[in-house]
């Protein structure tokens, strides 16, 4: 591909590696961590019969 100039791509044109961003953002700037979901009664899970 022409576009991708062969064995020299540039780096900024390379893909990201999954969680690499990540890496970049400091502890201050993320968000903070969810509150854990309260645990489910069994009147939450279980269906009535028909």
């Amino acid at each position: 591909n022409k576009c991708l100039l062969g064995n020299k791509t540039p780096p900024y044109m390379q893909p990201v590696q999954a969680g690499s961003l990540l890496a970049t953002v400091s502890n201050q700037s993320m968000p903070p961590a969810q509150a854990p979901l309260p645990p489910l009664t069994k009147a939450e899970v279980v269906e009535s019969p028909l």
